[in-house]
Protein backbone atom coordinates (compact mmCIF):
# COMPACT_ATOMS: atom_id res chain seq x y z
CA UNK A 1 0.00 0.00 0.00
CA UNK A 2 1.83 3.46 -1.42
CA UNK A 3 1.70 6.18 1.46
CA UNK A 4 3.95 8.76 0.85
CA UNK A 5 4.99 10.47 4.75
CA UNK A 6 6.25 14.05 5.12
CA UNK A 7 6.72 15.01 9.24
CA UNK A 8 8.64 17.95 9.50
CA UNK A 9 8.11 20.79 12.10
CA UNK A 10 6.53 23.66 11.59
CA UNK A 11 7.69 26.40 8.56
CA UNK A 12 9.76 23.49 7.03
CA UNK A 13 8.01 23.50 3.78
CA UNK A 14 5.62 20.46 4.01
CA UNK A 15 2.70 22.14 2.71
CA UNK A 16 4.61 23.23 -0.26
CA UNK A 17 6.13 19.80 -0.94
CA UNK A 18 3.04 18.12 -0.37
CA UNK A 19 1.27 19.89 -3.11
CA UNK A 20 3.82 19.73 -5.63
CA UNK A 21 4.13 15.37 -4.89
CA UNK A 22 0.32 15.90 -5.45
CA UNK A 23 0.60 17.21 -8.21
CA UNK A 24 3.15 15.05 -9.71
CA UNK A 25 1.72 12.09 -8.41
CA UNK A 26 -2.54 12.19 -8.36
CA UNK A 27 -2.63 11.97 -4.89
CA UNK A 28 -4.71 13.59 -2.09
CA UNK A 29 -3.21 14.85 1.29
CA UNK A 30 -4.23 13.67 4.71
CA UNK A 31 -3.06 16.20 7.88
CA UNK A 32 -1.44 14.85 10.61
CA UNK A 33 -2.05 17.72 12.33
CA UNK A 34 -3.44 17.49 15.99
CA UNK A 35 -4.71 21.14 15.72
CA UNK A 36 -5.86 21.31 12.27
CA UNK A 37 -8.79 18.73 12.87
CA UNK A 38 -10.29 21.46 14.74
CA UNK A 39 -12.95 23.61 13.04
CA UNK A 40 -12.46 27.22 13.50
CA UNK A 41 -8.87 27.10 14.73
CA UNK A 42 -7.26 28.90 11.41
CA UNK A 43 -5.20 31.29 13.05
CA UNK A 44 -1.99 29.52 14.84
CA UNK A 45 -2.32 26.46 13.02
CA UNK A 46 -1.12 27.33 9.62
CA UNK A 47 -4.49 25.47 7.60
CA UNK A 48 -4.08 25.92 4.22
CA UNK A 49 -6.95 28.10 2.53
CA UNK A 50 -8.98 26.28 -0.32
CA UNK A 51 -7.69 28.69 -2.40
CA UNK A 52 -4.25 27.76 -1.98
CA UNK A 53 -5.01 23.60 -2.31
CA UNK A 54 -4.98 23.84 -5.78
CA UNK A 55 -8.20 21.66 -6.46
CA UNK A 56 -6.00 18.92 -4.55
CA UNK A 57 -8.41 16.94 -1.88
CA UNK A 58 -7.32 17.45 1.59
CA UNK A 59 -8.68 15.07 4.65
CA UNK A 60 -8.80 15.62 8.29
CA UNK A 61 -9.27 19.07 8.33
CA UNK A 62 -12.01 21.07 10.27
CA UNK A 63 -13.64 17.61 11.34
CA UNK A 64 -14.42 18.15 14.88
CA UNK A 65 -15.38 20.92 16.83
CA UNK A 66 -13.13 22.26 19.49
CA UNK A 67 -15.25 21.49 22.52
CA UNK A 68 -15.73 17.50 21.40
CA UNK A 69 -13.87 14.68 22.51
CA UNK A 70 -11.04 13.44 19.94
CA UNK A 71 -8.80 11.17 20.75
CA UNK A 72 -5.77 9.16 18.99
CA UNK A 73 -8.06 6.12 18.43
CA UNK A 74 -10.62 8.74 16.49
CA UNK A 75 -7.60 10.15 14.03
CA UNK A 76 -5.99 6.49 13.31
CA UNK A 77 -9.69 5.42 12.63
CA UNK A 78 -10.96 8.03 10.30
CA UNK A 79 -7.56 8.35 8.90
CA UNK A 80 -7.70 4.37 7.90
CA UNK A 81 -10.83 4.60 6.33
CA UNK A 82 -9.67 8.11 4.37
CA UNK A 83 -6.24 5.95 3.24
CA UNK A 84 -8.31 3.20 1.83
CA UNK A 85 -10.91 5.38 -0.09
CA UNK A 86 -7.58 6.98 -1.62
CA UNK A 87 -6.35 3.84 -2.24
CA UNK A 88 -9.56 2.21 -3.81
CA UNK A 89 -9.42 5.37 -6.56
CA UNK A 90 -5.87 4.12 -7.68
CA UNK A 91 -4.53 7.84 -5.95
CA UNK A 92 -1.41 7.94 -3.57
CA UNK A 93 -2.01 9.41 -0.30
CA UNK A 94 0.04 12.05 1.25
CA UNK A 95 0.07 11.93 5.53
CA UNK A 96 1.41 15.11 6.24
CA UNK A 97 2.07 17.19 9.27
CA UNK A 98 4.31 17.69 12.33
CA UNK A 99 1.91 15.57 15.32
CA UNK A 100 4.77 12.62 14.94
CA UNK A 101 1.91 10.30 17.58
CA UNK A 102 -0.81 10.85 14.36
CA UNK A 103 2.41 9.70 11.93
CA UNK A 104 2.93 6.68 13.82
CA UNK A 105 -0.01 5.57 14.67
CA UNK A 106 -0.53 4.75 11.35
CA UNK A 107 2.60 3.71 10.18
CA UNK A 108 3.01 1.44 12.57
CA UNK A 109 -0.28 0.51 13.18
CA UNK A 110 -0.94 1.30 17.12
CA UNK A 111 -3.21 -1.12 18.69
CA UNK A 112 -5.35 1.69 20.46
CA UNK A 113 -7.81 1.21 23.66
CA UNK A 114 -10.91 -0.62 22.07
CA UNK A 115 -9.11 -2.84 19.62
CA UNK A 116 -8.75 -6.17 20.71
CA UNK A 117 -5.87 -8.05 20.90
CA UNK A 118 -4.33 -11.41 21.50
CA UNK A 119 -0.99 -11.82 22.72
CA UNK A 120 -0.74 -15.54 22.54
CA UNK A 121 -1.55 -15.23 18.56
CA UNK A 122 0.75 -12.40 18.32
CA UNK A 123 3.67 -13.79 19.65
CA UNK A 124 3.17 -17.20 17.67
CA UNK A 125 2.88 -14.87 14.47
CA UNK A 126 5.92 -13.29 15.50
CA UNK A 127 8.02 -16.58 15.64
CA UNK A 128 6.81 -17.50 12.78
CA UNK A 129 7.71 -14.65 10.96
CA UNK A 130 11.27 -14.81 12.54
CA UNK A 131 11.62 -18.59 11.55
CA UNK A 132 9.57 -18.69 7.89
CA UNK A 133 9.55 -14.89 6.59
CA UNK A 134 7.04 -13.03 5.90
CA UNK A 135 6.22 -13.97 2.17
CA UNK A 136 5.36 -17.25 3.83
CA UNK A 137 2.63 -15.38 6.31
CA UNK A 138 1.93 -13.14 3.15
CA UNK A 139 0.51 -16.18 1.33
CA UNK A 140 -1.62 -17.57 4.39
CA UNK A 141 -3.02 -14.26 4.61
CA UNK A 142 -4.10 -14.63 0.74
CA UNK A 143 -5.70 -17.75 1.43
CA UNK A 144 -7.20 -16.62 4.63
CA UNK A 145 -8.48 -13.20 3.69
CA UNK A 146 -7.47 -12.42 0.01
CA UNK A 147 -9.28 -8.97 0.11
CA UNK A 148 -6.76 -7.64 3.39
CA UNK A 149 -3.70 -9.10 1.11
CA UNK A 150 -4.84 -6.86 -1.69
CA UNK A 151 -4.74 -3.87 0.29
CA UNK A 152 -1.22 -5.05 2.47
CA UNK A 153 2.28 -4.95 1.05
CA UNK A 154 4.10 -8.43 1.91
CA UNK A 155 6.94 -6.37 3.47
CA UNK A 156 4.67 -3.92 5.42
CA UNK A 157 5.10 -6.43 8.80
CA UNK A 158 2.96 -4.65 11.69
CA UNK A 159 -0.03 -4.63 8.97
CA UNK A 160 0.58 -8.04 7.87
CA UNK A 161 0.48 -9.06 11.88
CA UNK A 162 -2.39 -7.55 12.38
CA UNK A 163 -4.02 -8.87 9.56
CA UNK A 164 -3.79 -12.30 10.31
CA UNK A 165 -4.13 -11.86 14.03
CA UNK A 166 -8.02 -10.55 13.40
CA UNK A 167 -8.14 -13.52 11.13
CA UNK A 168 -7.08 -16.07 14.03
CA UNK A 169 -8.99 -14.19 16.69
CA UNK A 170 -12.25 -14.37 14.93
CA UNK A 171 -12.08 -16.86 12.28
CA UNK A 172 -12.76 -14.62 8.95
CA UNK A 173 -11.39 -10.88 7.92
CA UNK A 174 -11.91 -8.22 9.51
CA UNK A 175 -14.83 -6.43 9.95
CA UNK A 176 -15.12 -3.17 7.63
Amino acid sequence: RPLIVILAPTAAGKTQLALDLASEFKGEIISADSRQVYRHMDVGTDKIPLDKRKNIPHHMLDVIEPTERFTLADYKQMTEKIIDGILDKSSIPLLVGGTGLYLRAITENFLLPGESRNLEVRNRLESELKEHGNEKLYKRLSTLDPEAAKKIHPNNIPYLLRALEIVEMTGGPKPE
